[in-house]
């Protein structure tokens, strides 16, 4: 006598395997429009990625986390300019940390530590990144 008991299913085939544990699920994705350019306001449509895509153009940007801020934000600009000016500091040479930091309004040496060492990783990452794309053209 088998283990499992044969079941049919229902096209009358006969198989083995257990019962659906989980609700069945679907992946497709149907949003109403709102604003896209070849598609009138409030119809129906099916908003589902290719297959192995996450977005499709009608549901980018992704929604949830948050966009964040702009890469060329002013801020974000005035923090990168910042740490060129602590890097080129540091290899000036005769510059601690403290000093460093107070003479580009750091709150402490940490500051100016940290920001030395994200550009000096993103330096090597497209130094890194160049040698490697050299090596498969």
């Amino acid at each position: 006598m088998p283990r499992y008991k044969l079941k049919a299913n229902m096209m009358g085939y006969r198989f083995m395997g257990r019962k659906k544990t989980a609700p069945p699920h679907s992946w497709r994705n149907t949003i109403l429009s709102k604003g896209c350019p070849d598609v009138p306001d409030g119809t129906l449509m099916d908003a589902t990625p290719l297959p192995g895509h996450t977005y499709t153009r009608y549901t980018w940007p992704p929604r949830g986390r948050g966009r964040g801020e702009s890469l060329y934000s002013p801020r974000r600009v005035a923090a990168k300019l910042k740490a060129l000016e602590v890097v080129r500091l540091r290899i000036m040479g005769n510059c601690t940390w403290a000093t460093i930091a107070a003479t580009l309004g750091y709150k402490d040496a940490s500051g100016a530590y940290r920001a030395y060492w994200r550009m000096m990783d993103r330096i090597n990452w497209d130094r890194d990144e160049r040698d490697r794309l050299k090596r498969w053209a």
